[in-house]
């Protein structure tokens, strides 16, 4: 069984989606950087403390979360779902069955902007079937003492990877991930990322506003539903669109893309210009 992922985000007409991005696209501009300084990636409930890298996720380095949470109780997901397992992150997670409030603490640099991004694979871990059972399961992320988002798990297929995103200012020189207990469902997570970002990225965010993830599609063929780093050197999800048959046609090139004046501020990555989808100039719905 293959593990799939799923952003969790509300579903939403995807062509309007479309629509924007390819309007963002042709008023931004790229820029890159050229490693892995600041990145943080945690494997939550890998028992193991040395670092490890992904074969998967190329260049970036591991850790165990061991020293950045206390209490908690480590799993590995049910052996059905190992062999699905895209990343090695997805077979570990930690649970949090005590306490109303359980926080990693994550170091950080004052004011410096941060893409934080949290994993979460169920995989029957405690054997309940708890994502199927009919009740509802649910538990909150905090930033600090900061409402982040709430983790809907009810109905959904425990194979499942979802995340959440935030692109925010780190408040001091450390940040505070917290899983909250509503008492309908154990809190658990898989992995927790960190990613720094330059200061001329995203400047609509700032100490005061803080941006969550909905979807940030990719259009034109692609191997792998999510492509990240090192595609992107921000390690930025971005997810395949989904029409990608007739009559739609994918695009490729392996020319540079001539981007149109503007400014920096979200450093698309060069291999996501270079691919394209447009409709079949011959197609007729009717």
């Amino acid at each position: 069984m293959v593990i799939s992922f799923g952003c969790s985000a509300r579903r939403r007409p995807t062509w309007i989606l479309a629509l924007l991005l390819l309007i963002l696209i042709t008023m931004i501009r790229v820029h890159g950087q050229s490693s892995t300084s600041g990145f943080i990636s945690l494997d939550c409930g890998y028992r193991n403390t040395s670092p490890y890298k992904d074969s998967v996720i190329r260049g970036i380095q591991l850790l165990s979360d061991v020293g950045f949470v206390e209490g908690g109780l480590t799993h590995q997901i049910a052996a059905e779902f190992m062999s699905g397992a895209v990343y090695e992150s997805q077979k570990t997670l930690r649970s949090f069955p005590n306490g109303s409030r359980n926080c990693y603490t994550l170091p950080s640099t004052t004011g410096k902007k941060f893409l934080l991004r949290a994993l979460f694979t169920y995989g029957d871990y405690d054997g309940l079937n708890r994502t199927v059972d009919g009740t509802l399961f649910l538990f909150g992320l905090h930033i600090g003492v900061n409402f982040w988002d709430t983790l809907n798990l009810t109905n959904m297929d425990p194979s499942n990877t979802l995340w959440k995103e935030v692109l925010t200012v780190a408040p001091g020189d450390s940040v505070s991930v917290c899983l909250i207990n509503f008492g309908l469902g154990t809190p658990s997570v898989s992995a927790l990322e960190l990613r720094p970002l330059l200061d001329a990225m995203y400047p609509f965010v700032n100490t005061s506003v803080s941006v969550g993830y909905f979807r940030r599609i990719r259009f034109g063929e692609a191997t792998n539903f999510i492509t990240r780093y090192p595609v992107d050197p921000y390690d930025r999800f971005w997810e395949q669109w989904a029409l990608n048959s007739y009559p739609w046609i994918n695009l490729n090139t392996s020319s540079q893309v001539e981007i149109l004046p503007g400014d920096d501020y979200f450093n698309v990555p060069m291999a996501i210009f270079q691919k394209a989808t447009t409709l079949d100039t011959n197609y007729s719905s009717s």
